[in-house]
């Protein structure tokens, strides 16, 4: 599984999959152990690995975080990432810069680490 090459906060669609299939059996076993299910909520990525014999590293700032939504009476309230406070890498500023000019009428639309940006596009594109 590459983590190395994250560019942002969002996980590609092939390694989200890989890391579902992954993680899926340490899930399953989170509800017939509670002593594993404590341990995997503190250290996810400790545990992932140990558990599965997979060894990756994460590039700075990724972490794994498990959100414990076993409560069936729980109201859970999602805390969202800030897009006004992330800062684009000079590669990403490069990527969405692009220039001026004509887009010979082609809409561009990038997302980076969750901020949408258009180019060339009309208000309802």
């Amino acid at each position: 599984m590459d983590f190395n090459n994250l560019s942002s906060h969002h996980l590609s669609l092939e390694t989200r999959e890989e890391l579902q299939q992954l993680v899926a059996p340490l899930v399953e076993r989170t509800y017939t152990d509670e002593a594993f299910k404590a341990e995997f909520i503190a250290n996810p990525f400790e545990v992932i690995q140990r558990e599965t014999g997979a060894s990756f590293e994460l590039p700075d700032k990724v972490e794994f975080k498990v959100l414990d939504q076993s409560n069936p009476y729980a109201i859970y309230i999602p805390l969202l990432v800030n897009e006004d406070a992330l800062e684009l890498t000079d590669e990403e500023l490069e990527m969405i810069a692009g220039g001026e000019g004509d887009n010979n009428g082609v809409c561009i639309r990038i997302n980076i680490r969750g901020i949408n940006l258009k180019k060339g596009c009309s208000a309802n594109d």
